[in-house]
């Protein structure tokens, strides 16, 4: 049975803005040489939810609620033509270039970026299950999309508080240099999958969404090495 359009793209919507970051950030922090504590893996691992679960994710959502704000609603089940859509797609590109800047900031901006995405997210999940609870709004993008509003937060503050924990028990030092490449990889990747999933969304074929997002992961993850190649002295920051 083919499903309709609005749960594919949901789907890859959960691929390109949870699972793929997850997936590359664990592959990245288990391959790469210099992470040789739980906290520096966990650091690789927040700063690819950071660039793709929210940059990349606020990207997409505010193309989507500026420029295809009637297709997006109809996708929500709600009326189209309100202009609290561009509201909405603006508060996206905000949590985008939060996201964006918390791949290369740690400390208190990382935790002012958790708690303004949160706060946006549980607010939109709780405004959907609202929805659905008294008018029995049944679209595919007011039930299925709340697994990225719920999950993308939930891992961001999940694994903070273990990177937290993790150094205060190991007193890791990072590298400067190191830090700057991995935010390079991280940030190509992003724009590598929110490219690939506007294609993808834009022509309306899954199976071609699907192998342009994680190509284009996979053209970013290339360009970052070639980019990234080569280096200088290190400079070591403490946590």
């Amino acid at each position: 049975m083919k499903l309709p359009w609005e749960v594919t793209s949901i789907a890859l919507r959960v691929v390109a803005y949870l699972v793929l970051p997850i997936l590359i950030g664990w592959i990245h922090s288990r391959r790469d040489p210099a992470a040789t504590t739980h906290a520096q893996r966990l650091e690789i691992l927040l700063m690819y939810l950071f660039g793709v679960g929210l940059g990349a994710n606020g990207l997409g959502g505010f193309f989507g609620h500026i420029f295809l704000s009637d297709t997006v609603a109809k996708s929500i089940g709600w009326a189209t033509g309100s202009p609290f859509q561009l509201e909405m797609g603006f508060a996206n590109l905000a949590i985008c270039l939060m996201g964006f800047a918390a791949v290369t900031q740690r400390g208190g901006f990382r935790t002012a970026t958790i708690l303004g995405s949160t706060t946006v997210k549980f607010g939109a999940f709780l405004v959907h299950m609202y929805d659905l609870i008294l008018h029995g709004n049944l679209a595919p993008s007011n039930i299925l999309i709340n697994f990225t509003n719920i999950l993308v937060p939930v891992f961001l503050i999940g694994w903070t508080m273990a990177q937290r924990r993790a150094e205060r028990e190991e007193d890791p030092t990072y590298d400067a240099d190191w830090l700057k490449r991995i935010s390079a990889y991280v940030l190509f990747v992003a724009a590598g999958v929110g490219t690939g999933f506007g294609v993808g969304f834009a022509i309306g074929q899954i199976i071609p969404a699907y192998a342009i997002t994680i190509g284009a992961a996979i053209v970013g993850l290339v360009i970052a090495s070639m980019v990234t190649r080569g280096g200088g002295t290190s400079i070591e920051t403490e946590a």
